[in-house]
């Protein structure tokens, strides 16, 4: 995740260049590369989320059958362990986005102090 944060912030870092050249070209092929390291960013974030919805999607499955399983059968104690799990679930959801901003910050706060 680093990585593709250090290459994408080192072609954006070139485009005050190349549109200063004003070589369609250059900038064609600028874009081209930065629509590239997009891509390869969101493919990232997809295949980690897709990760996330699978264990998320197998606790939804697991917690009220290993409740039931365990004996309870009040429908108030069953519902009240599937709003946990929902809040758990917010949370784990939220964690790859503010873990991608924290990469970003110290990319680019390694730049800064270069």
């Amino acid at each position: 995740d680093f990585y593709l944060n250090k290459q994408y912030n080192d072609q954006l870092e070139k485009q005050w260049a190349t549109l200063s050249e004003k070589n369609l070209g250059k900038i064609d092929a600028h874009f081209k590369q930065m629509m590239r390291w997009n891509i390869k960013m969101s493919d990232l974030e997809t295949l980690i989320y897709g990760v996330i919805w699978i264990g998320i999607i197998g606790l939804l499955v697991y917690a009220p059958a290993a409740v039931i399983n365990g004996g309870v059968t009040n429908y108030g104690r069953v519902f009240s362990t599937l709003m946990y799990v929902f809040q758990y679930v917010e949370s784990v959801i939220a964690m790859p986005y503010f873990m991608q901003q924290i990469v970003r910050l110290q990319e680019i706060s390694g730049r800064l102090s270069e």
